[in-house]
């Protein structure tokens, strides 16, 4: 049976982006399919989303063994929250 990932909440899926800006987004929904294995093609397509193809051909190889472990667990969002913080502040005096 599948496991689930420390600090898993059902329906739960978290995304943050931790570069300056920073924004996070929340999504919540029923989980509709729980999958043993993601496709190798779809493990490069989520990695090229976010490294460069350098990086990317240096994760697959690396994290082979943990992605052939790992599960899948697709989701259809109800409700989401994002959190845009490059203009949180903006108004603030700079001195301090």
């Amino acid at each position: 049976m599948a496991r689930e990932p420390a600090g898993y909440q059902p329906g739960d899926a978290r995304a943050q982006h931790e570069q300056h800006p920073a924004a996070y987004v929340s999504v919540e929904g029923p989980v509709v399919a729980v999958e043993e294995r993601l496709d190798p093609d779809e493990w490069a397509a989520l990695a090229n989303r976010y490294l460069s193809p350098g990086a990317t051909r240096d994760y697959l190889a690396s994290a082979r063994e943990q992605l052939a472990a790992d599960i899948t667990l697709r989701m259809r969002p109800e409700h989401w929250s994002s959190a845009d913080f490059s203009t949180f502040g903006a108004d603030l005096p700079q001195d301090r």
